[in-house]
């Protein structure tokens, strides 16, 4: 009888390895286009995804202040919300907020200016409602500044008032009416919030009314003037 034709192996190179024959016989499943991303470098698409997600809440958080912000407005002006009452250092609130704002100014080249002329400048007001105020006002201006650009602060008291002048950037001073939604100061690396300069100076204004003060333009300057707290 004659002998069986020997059995004819592909070469060792051109065979599927053992391991893989399970692989491609099992369902191409979710669990497996997973690993396959993983595997493949795709992990760095999940990087990105919570990159994306934690811009999504920035965002989100930047719209609940707006919308805070909007709310306190809405008070303040139809007189349902009282500022909270205290004792502040208006000329120390006004270092402070400055100095915050230095580390912007100072690489443009840009230089908010302070004199001060009597005193004492106590108010009859909480400090963090003041420093609320003064941030809307102060990082509005400083973000109109342009690169170079100086302006000149003022702060006097008497028996009865204290008196706060700003002398506006020049982008500022082109604006008809800078409590308009429509002013918006240069987007700059500061900003007194998302809904614009008009708005920031609109409700510091209302703010100011709150605390029996007023804020208005006259001229070229701003006018921050608030009663002195009297013993």
């Amino acid at each position: 009888r004659r002998g069986r034709a020997p059995r004819m192996e592909a070469p060792r190179a051109t065979r599927r390895p053992d391991w893989v024959q399970p692989r491609i016989r099992a369902p191409f499943t979710e669990e497996t286009q997973a690993m396959l991303l993983v595997r493949t470098g795709g992990i760095f698409g999940v990087f990105v995804l919570f990159g994306l997600a934690a811009g999504v809440a920035v965002d989100a958080a930047r719209l609940l202040a707006g919308f805070e912000e909007l709310d306190r407005l809405a008070a303040l002006e139809t007189g349902t919300l009282a500022l909270d009452s205290g004792e502040t250092d208006l000329r120390e609130a006004i270092v402070a907020t400055l100095r915050r704002l230095e580390g912007v100014l100072r690489p443009r080249g840009a230089r908010i200016g302070l004199d001060v002329q009597g005193g004492p400048f106590i108010l009859a007001l909480d400090r963090d409602e003041m420093m609320q105020l003064l941030w809307r006002v102060f990082a509005t201006i400083a973000g109109a500044l342009a690169p170079g650009e100086v302006t000149e602060v003022s702060l006097v008291s008497d028996a009865e008032a204290i008196t706060l002048r700003i002398e506006m950037p020049a982008a500022l001073g082109q604006e008809t009416d800078i409590f308009a939604a429509s002013a918006r100061a240069p987007s700059g690396a500061v900003s007194a919030g998302m809904s614009g300069g008009g708005f920031a100076f609109r409700l510091a204004r209302a703010e100011a009314l709150a605390a029996k003060g007023s804020l208005q333009r006259e001229g070229d300057s701003l006018m921050l003037i608030l009663p002195a707290l009297t013993s």
